[in-house]
This record gives C-alpha cells, sequence and structure tokens, in this order.
C-alpha cells in the first residue's frame, strides 16, 4: 500500500492549501507551500542518489528545513538520521560511521562548530548540503510520486543519547509514527484548531516525535522556536494563541520564573505535556493557578518517543510523582526477571508492548534480542512500581539502583523526598564506591536562588521521611547538572564527578 505517512502534506495542501502549517520566525509557511518545498527537497534527494532504504543524515538546528527533509524522504522511501547537534565531531563521526548515509544535511560552519571535522570524515560517496537560508531550493517541473511503502517500513532511525555507553541506532517505522500520532490525538483530543509551539530541539526524539508528528497528522498548525528562550516563548505562547505545548520541566521553570510570566495571557493554553523527570508540585499548582492543566508522561526513543504512560491533570497533586497509566495503543506492566507480574507496590522492571514499540536497533541483532522479553515485551530498563489503583512510579533506572550495606536504595524515591524540601529546586541522587557500605548515598542538588540550605539541613528533612540507609551520606550543591540534550541530568557524568 501507499504510506500513510507520505500522504499527510499533500492531504492537507489539498483540504487547507492557505492555512498557515508553520510559523518559525518571519515566516509563515502555508499547506501548500510546505508540500512545494518538500517535493523540491525529494527532488534533491533522488539526484543524489537517496532512494528507498537509504539513509539521509541531518545535523541542523531548529528550522524549517529540517521538516522539509523529514518529509522529502518519507516521499522516496528514504530513512531520515537526525543527529544530535550537542554531540561532538569525534561521537557524530562515530554515528555516522554506523548509519552509513547517502546524503548529509549540516548547517553552516558558523553555525555549528563540529560541522568541519564532521564533512572531513565523510567518505566521498555521500552527497553533502549545507542549508543556507538565503539559497532556497527550485521546486521540480513536477510533483514527486511517493514510493510505495508498508507500515513495517522504516522511516526514520532515532541514535539513543548514549547515556549508557555506545548509541543504537532505534528503527522507527511508519507504523510507528502513524500510532504515535493517533496517540497524541485521541489522548489529548488533539486537532487541527490546535496552535502548537515547539520549544524542543528537532535532534531529539521529544520534538521530532512528540511534539511534532500529530500536528502535521492533524493539519493543525505549528509555531517553530529556533531555540529555547523562556521569555521569548511566553512571547508566542501569547502572540500565536498557543493552545499546546511540550516542554521538558526545566523550561517550564524557567518560564515561570521570567519576569514576563505574571503580565503573560495564556488563555488560549488549554494543556501542556512534560516529560523527562518529574514535575514538582509547587510548579504544577503554578500552572494550575494560571488555569493551564499540567499532564506528565513518560515515553522513551524505543516507544517513538511518544507518551507510552501519562497522568491525567485531575490526579497531578493527588499522584504526584507517579508516570500514570497507559496511554492510548500501549500495554504496559510490572514485571520481575522471571517475566512474573509484580503485586501493588512492588519494585519491577517496566515493560512495554504495542504498535509504538519499535522494531529493532539497526545492525544490532543481540542488542535487539536483549530487548525484548521471550514473549515479546520491550525492557524499559526503569525499575518502578505500580500502585493499587494502577497508576506507575519510577524508581530509577537498573544501572542506577545503589546498593549500600546489601540494602537496595532507589534514587527517584529520595529525589522526590528532596525536590518538596523548600529552597531545593532539583535534585539528583547518585551511589558511589564505599569501602565499609559497598555505595554510599550522594545527593547533588540546585539550590533556588538565593536560598540557603546545607548538609545538615538536608540530612534533618530527609531523616523526617526516609529510612536512615536511604539518607544522603554527602551533599554537593550545583547551579546546574551536566544534561542530555533532551534535559535529562547525566548521572554517568556526575558519579565521574564525585567518586
Amino acid at each position: 500500500m501507499i504510506s500513510t505517512l507520505s500522504s499527510w502534506i499533500s492531504h492537507w495542501a489539498r483540504q487547507r492549501p492557505e492555512a498557515p502549517a508553520i510559523v518559525c520566525n518571519e515566516r509563515n509557511i502555508s499547506w501548500a507551500q510546505l508540500r512545494c518545498n518538500v517535493n523540491a527537497r525529494a527532488a534533491q534527494l533522488a539526484a543524489a542518489g537517496a532512494g528507498r532504504g537509504e539513509r539521509v543524515a541531518c545535523l541542523l538546528l531548529n528550522r524549517v528545513e529540517y521538516y522539509e527533509v523529514f518529509w522529502a524522504c518519507q516521499l522516496l522511501g528514504a530513512i531520515f538520521v537526525p543527529l544530535n547537534t550537542r554531540l561532538a565531531a569525534a561521537e557524530l563521526n562515530e554515528i555516522l560511521g554506523d548509519a552509513d548515509p547517502r546524503v548529509f544535511f549540516s548547517e553552516r560552519a558558523d553555525g555549528l562548530p563540529q560541522v568541519p571535522a564532521v564533512l572531513a570524515a565523510l567518505g566521498p560517496a555521500v552527497a553533502r548540503f549545507i542549508i543556507d537560508a538565503a539559497a532556497d531550493v527550485a521546486p521540480p517541473a513536477a510533483e514527486v510520486e511517493p514510493v510505495a511503502a508498508s507500515v513495517d517500513d522504516p522511516a526514520l532511525i532515532l541514535y539513543t543519547s548514549g547515556t549508557t555507553g555506545l548509541p543504537k541506532g532505534a528503527i522507527i517505522t511508519h507504523g510507528n509514527v502513524i500510532a504515535s500520532a493517533h496517540m497524541w490525538m485521541t489522548d489529548f483530543q488533539l486537532t487541527g484548531a490546535d496552535r502548537h509551539l515547539i520549544t524542543l530541539p528537532l535532534c531529539f526524539t521529544g520534538g521530532l516525535m512528540a511534539a511534532s508528528m500529530h500536528v502535521f497528522c492533524a493539519g493543525a498548525q505549528l509555531v517553530l522556536m529556533e531555540a529555547f528562550d523562556e521569555g521569548a516563548a511566553l512571547a508566542l505562547l501569547e502572540k500565536h494563541r498557543i493552545t499546546w505545548l511540550i516542554a521538558v520541566p526545566q523550561m517550564l521553570q524557567r518560564m515561570r520564573d521570567d519576569a514576563a510570566w505574571s503580565r503573560t495571557d495564556l488563555g488560549a493554553l488549554r494543556g501542556i505535556q512534560s516529560g523527562g523527570s518529574a514535575v514538582p508540585v509547587p510548579l504544577i499548582e503554578a500552572y494550575a493557578e494560571r488555569g493551564v492543566d499540567l499532564m506528565q508522561g513518560f515515553g522513551l526513543t524505543e516507544g517513538t518517543g511518544g507518551s507510552n504512560l501519562y497522568l491525567a491533570p485531575e490526579f497531578a497533586v493527588t499522584k504526584a510523582g507517579s508516570i500514570g497509566r497507559a496511554g492510548f495503543s500501549n500495554a504496559v506492566r510490572v514485571a520481575d526477571e522471571t517475566g512474573r507480574l509484580c503485586a501493588a507496590d512492588e519494585v519491577g522492571e517496566l515493560q512495554l508492548r504495542g504498535p509504538l514499540v519499535f522494531r529493532e536497533y539497526w545492525r544490532r541483532v543481540d542488542a535487539t534480542a536483549d530487548s525484548f522479553t521471550a514473549d515479546g515485551w520491550l525492557r524499559t530498563g526503569d525499575l518502578a512500581s505500580c500502585d493499587a489503583d494502577g497508576f506507575h512510579y519510577i524508581v530509577g533506572r537498573k544501572k542506577d539502583m545503589i546498593i549500600t550495606g546489601g540494602l537496595n536504595v532507589y534514587p527517584a524515591e529520595v529525589e522526590r523526598v528532596l525536590e518538596k524540601m523548600p529552597g531545593i529546586v532539583e535534585a539528583a541522587v547518585i551511589g558511589v564506591s564505599d569501602a565499609t557500605w559497598g555505595e554510599t548515598v550522594v545527593a547533588v542538588l540546585r539550590r533556588a536562588a538565593g536560598m540557603e540550605v546545607d548538609a545538615a539541613a538536608v540530612e534533618n528533612w530527609c531523616r523526617a521521611a526516609l529510612a536512615g540507609y536511604k539518607v544522603p551520606r554527602r551533599c554537593e550543591f550545583v547551579e546546574d547538572f551536566p544534561r542530555t540534550v533532551s534535559g535529562k541530568v547525566l548521572k554517568r557524568v556526575l558519579r565521574e564527578l564525585y567518586a
């Protein structure tokens, strides 16, 4: 059959040709213009030899051309490979060596300093295109004919962040993308009448998949930020009467702390979805006071970046810290190593199954096999529990679990207690080697501006809420944390720093 993905842009270009599809800075791209641009990119790719199954790598900042190249790939049956713009040249070259692209798109060298070293490492068979805003691609004489594809065909390869070692490329199929878009539209009742602000980097799964694909499926309007800035984000929310936003907690906190917060009209904004880490209750309440529902969700690259689970706003406070229940078309369970379902509040591994789960890792047969149980459930690697009401709680990564004196400490449990403490904005709990206890619990903390919180106060706060062996034996205070492009704290780096 003809891939549903390849028809999305042309469908809305026929139905709503003059309606705005993408707004970025002063550019206002209609659906008709977007179809023209996508066809021009597809012709450019085809001339460079990017046909079915060929990889097209993209090292770009947030810009309209990012979407043009993605949708051009879907027309041709090529496989889109977004690259993390924060990676060093050596890291990018490693991924490119694995992906083996036919075509490479990038910023100019003055836009991304890694570009010259990456270009120098590419083989002579790789076609290179440097995106320059001043040079548009000429449209082809005729519209590009979509290549026949099935829902099982690869649409893109998403490389994991590499926080646990070498990045792996998760193959996301046409069917995965379609299921993800339908999940967002169904669970959050998103339609073509919505206006979405994209604040996340498009090189990140959350930006390209979670925040964007349902917009194109529904024929809605997308307002794209080239880079996040809290003041600019607030201005765009008001100017474009934005109705839906996806952002990580750090972004939401920065918006809340901005001087323009109290005077910004948020009347059109009916919902915000956040992920990456738990949202503190005071922040949930701050948005609720402005009439905005703030929902929390859980997703991962191998789950197409969707909210595989989410917490509905009516439970945001009563079930604070929870990632909620399964999203539309997702199956979720907590199981032990034998596959036995865990009882209520028992800790096991969070596992997923359904049409959002990725097909396989690119050229990594063993890693793919290790990621699934014998009966087909995706192993997320996250330790979780499920309460009697069916709400799930992440207690940590398997690799992050701390064993001190033979007892298990789950970092997320300690972090939730710490982030309720007045004066603490964000916490990361790690285990470091200890000659007596095997590991000792260390809290790395970010204080609120102007607040004086010391280690003794932290210890007293924790002892009132936690068993003694879970209380941090050491506190380190930082201005900010090392993070992935998605805003997640790099605990591997923290363990190296404070070993």
